[in-house]
């Protein structure tokens, strides 16, 4: 994934389901307080599709944070897509870790506890899928 030289005090912050009832207002609050608010979407104008890896690269590109919307709705909208259920299952434990705050501080904290630059989320989310194959 390519990164933008955008300071991380001014990048943008991703809003999953940005154009939805949650997203929307989620957005317009990030707005008013001054901050940069990147909305994604599977059909809006910046795309953002778990079920189509070629849409995640260009929407995290360059962000600070991502603003996930219903990691349910993760699980339920794959297979009702005809993908399978650990597919479904991996989205949704990503989203959990994810809202759970444990990608919080990714960068200061890899480079800190293992000294290493951190994972692109892309190739790390593509080696959670392939082991969960197995």
């Amino acid at each position: 994934m390519t990164t933008s030289p955008v300071s991380p005090s001014t990048a943008p912050i991703l809003i999953t389901g940005g154009t939805g009832k949650t997203g929307r207002r989620v957005a317009a609050g990030l707005r008013r307080r001054g901050l940069a608010a990147r909305v994604a979407s599977r059909s809006g104008p910046v795309r953002f599709d778990w079920a189509d890896e070629s849409t995640w690269e260009p929407a995290l590109s360059g962000v600070r944070a991502v603003y996930l919307v219903d990691e349910e709705r993760y699980r339920r909208e794959p297979t009702a897509r005809g993908h399978p259920d650990d597919y479904a299952d991996l989205t949704a434990t990503l989203f959990a870790h994810i809202r759970r705050g444990r990608s919080a501080a990714l960068s200061d904290g890899v480079r800190r506890v293992l000294g290493r630059e951190p994972v692109d989320f892309t190739d790390c989310a593509r080696r959670i899928a392939a082991a969960r194959r197995g």
